[in-house]
């Protein structure tokens, strides 16, 4: 039976003392972070902040603060564990997990507590998850292991991709070409003056909709309305509304 070397013990004592201490300074940058975040919430729920600085809704304050505390109280307990000299891969890489599970429940939260008015889930591509996303990458870079910073990233990339895939599968995303597709069809006068362009389209899902681009036309221009169906599902879902001077020249949405 052989035993390490006298120098190899010692350099690895030193190693593990240097990623306690780089481990101990990454989790107290999160609780700097989470901290500061809690008291925007806090302000945001006692109306001494305006909505849209750190949350848009009571509700999507209440979700984020609870999150944030809990996650908080799981840090705090890593950092006890790691001045203990204990458990520091399993400590560093959960502290990367619960990153990651706390970005992936940022979309949720804000989908469920905006009120949206076409409830379309878009507005989840315009957002600062991805800052977030890059603060929490250069805070697991502080770490003396590159595996940290790889893995957040990779989430990020999950996150990413899940969301574009729930936003490409929603019907209503396809609106932008569906309505220059719109003109390659032969409009239709209707019984109350207005003329409709429609034509069916298969999006990702493999599901025929229907899309109906409804012109209304006065004296001072013409009114847009696409409007989507799909079977057994939801009939005339406006999707788009807009304007346009009679010369199609100018126009507003």
């Amino acid at each position: 039976m052989t035993s390490k070397h006298p120098d190899l013990i010692e350099i690895e004592n030193m190693l593990n003392i240097r990623e306690a201490g780089v481990v101990e300074w990454s989790l107290v940058t999160r609780l700097a972070f989470f901290g500061l975040f809690i008291i925007l919430l806090l302000l945001h729920l006692a109306g001494l902040i305006r909505p849209g600085i750190a949350a848009e809704t009571d509700t999507d304050a209440q979700w984020s603060l609870t999150m944030l505390i809990g996650s908080s109280a799981c840090i705090a307990y890593g950092f006890f564990l790691v001045r203990r000299g204990q458990y520091l891969l399993s400590v560093g890489l959960g502290a990367v997990l619960l990153d990651i599970f706390l970005l992936a429940c940022l979309p949720i939260i804000w989908y469920s507590a905006l009120d949206i008015p076409d409830g379309s889930p878009v507005f989840l591509m315009k957002n600062e998850l991805f800052t977030l996303g890059i603060v929490m990458i250069v805070v697991n870079s502080m770490t003396m292991r590159p595996l940290y910073p790889a893995v957040m990233a990779a989430g990020m990339v999950g996150i990413h991709l899940i969301i574009t895939q729930v936003v490409l599968n929603d019907p209503r995303v396809v609106l932008a070409s569906g309505y220059i597709e719109a003109f390659n069809h032969e409009a239709v006068r209707q019984s109350d003056g207005t003329w409709v362009r429609s034509y069916n389209f298969t999006p990702p899902g493999g599901v025929q909709h229907t899309a109906s681009l409804q012109a209304r036309v006065d004296i001072t221009g013409t009114e847009w309305q696409m409007f989507i169906s799909k079977p057994n599902a939801f009939t005339d879902l406006l999707g788009y509304t807009g304007g346009s001077n009679l010369r199609l020249t100018e126009g507003t949405s």
